[in-house]
């Protein structure tokens, strides 16, 4: 695993919890219609309330893989952090944190930090060179198998 894909995770499983929020509010959605039509005083069959049982059970599941990605998030983005801060070099430091935990696009590390995008890649580049560097031997060590080039 090289230092970027290492330090992606974050946004990674930050998306993957997004799109499975989005899934859950689908599948509640989905419930509430299917109790609606029975309020309505519709014809009731063991099909449709087969039907709600599977879905809240969707939900259950989703929702517990929800909270697991987000304790794994929780548990990375910490990780990260520490490493992070652990970086000699304050601008490492501030464009590390702004793109990978704060997860901002270049355009607006390039507005915050008053450099041009061209000097954000540039410090980019030094940065994760750095954080490889300082951090390699700490991964071997930490028994993760994760091999951070």
């Amino acid at each position: 695993m090289t230092v970027r894909e290492y330090l992606n995770q974050v946004r990674r499983i930050d998306h993957e919890i997004d799109v499975k929020q989005e899934t859950l509010d689908r599948l509640r959605a989905m419930a509430e219609n299917c109790s609606a039509h029975e309020i309505t005083g519709m014809p009731k069959t063991a099909s449709g309330r087969d039907k709600i049982s599977e879905i809240i059970v969707k939900i259950v599941d989703l929702q517990n893989e929800i909270n697991i990605r987000i304790d794994q998030l929780i548990n990375l983005r910490r990780e990260i952090i520490r490493q992070i801060e652990g970086l000699p070099n304050p601008l490492h430091r501030t464009i590390l944190w702004s793109r990978y935990i704060l997860n901002r696009p270049w355009e607006k590390i390039s507005e915050k930090m008053g450099y041009s995008i061209q000097n954000c890649y540039k410090v980019h580049r030094k940065a994760v060179a750095a954080f490889g560097q300082m951090y390699r031997n700490d991964m071997m060590h930490m028994g993760k198998n994760k091999r951070v080039e």
